[in-house]
């Protein structure tokens, strides 16, 4: 089971999608602290769950567009 320390809200994310046009809003936490293995809570909505960098994957477009803003790529 995942536990997680004190959150602590760093960004709400309201905005149009440069690529698909589409309206996004979510909210990202950042926890003091984080512990145990990351499981699946609603097994009907996901598949799997595991910790991966934020290069590399297939995102959707919103994820793409939050780890952009967040870790923007040095060049």
């Amino acid at each position: 089971m995942l536990k997680l320390g004190r959150l602590k809200l760093w960004k709400e994310v309201k905005a149009k999608n440069p690529r698909s046009g589409r309206k996004m809003s979510d909210a990202i936490f950042i926890a003091n602290k984080a512990s145990g293995r990351l499981a699946i809570g609603d097994k009907k909505e996901i598949d799997k769950a595991a910790w991966h960098k934020p290069r590399g994957m297939r995102l959707t477009p919103t994820s793409r567009y939050i780890r952009d803003k967040l870790f923007p790529q040095r060049g």
